[in-house]
C-alpha cells in the first residue's frame, strides 16, 4: 500500500483504514504509526467509556418505564371528557371543546393507552369544509368498552 501524505489530523477513518492494511499485510507498523495508533485507540476507548457512563446515568425514555406524569395526566382527562360526554365516544375536538385544552391527537392516543377502561374506536363525523362543503371523515375516538375477542374454532 503506498503511503498516504498525511497533512492534517489522524482520523477515525484513518485510523480504520491502517487497522484494515495491517490486517491485510499491506501496511508495516512503524514505530510512527503505531504511536499514532495508540493515541486514537485511547481517544476512542476514553470516548466510548465516557458514553456508556453517560448512557448509563441518563436512561432515555423508554416503554418499559411507563407513561410520564404529563401523559397520566391527559389519560386521566380523557376519562372525565367522556363521562362529561354522556359515555358517548369522544375524537381529540370533542376532548379539546369538553376540557377546554389543546392536546394534539398523537398526545391523546399515546394516553388513551393508560385511561383504565378506555379503548379506541373510529366515528364518522360531518363538517364543513372551507370551501362551505360539507365533508365526512373518520376519525379515531375513544370511549369506555372492552375489546371483543371473536371465538375461535378450538372454542
Amino acid at each position: 500500500m503506498a503511503k498516504k501524505e498525511n497533512t492534517g489530523k489522524y482520523t477515525y477513518i484513518m485510523f480504520c483504514e491502517d487497522i484494515t492494511a495491517l490486517l491485510d499485510g499491506t501496511l508495516d507498523l512503524t514505530e510512527e504509526l503505531y504511536q499514532k495508533m495508540t493515541e486514537k485507540n485511547a481517544d476512542l476507548l476514553s470516548s466510548q467509556t465516557k458514553k456508556k457512563e453517560y448512557n448509563t446515568n441518563n436512561p432515555k425514555k423508554s416503554a418499559n418505564k411507563g407513561a410520564s406524569a404529563k401523559t397520566l395526566e391527559i389519560a386521566a382527562n380523557i376519562i372525565e371528557a367522556i363521562k362529561k360526554n354522556n359515555n358517548n365516544p369522544v375524537d381529540t375536538e370533542d376532548i379539546n371543546r369538553i376540557l377546554k385544552k389543546e392536546y394534539k391527537p398523537l398526545n391523546i392516543a399515546n394516553a388513551a393507552k393508560y385511561a383504565e377502561g378506555v379503548i379506541g374506536t373510529k366515528i364518522i363525523k360531518e363538517k364543513i369544509g372551507k370551501d362551505g362543503l360539507r365533508k365526512q371523515g373518520s376519525y379515531a375516538a375513544y370511549m369506555f368498552g372492552t375489546v371483543e375477542i371473536p371465538p375461535t374454532d378450538e372454542e
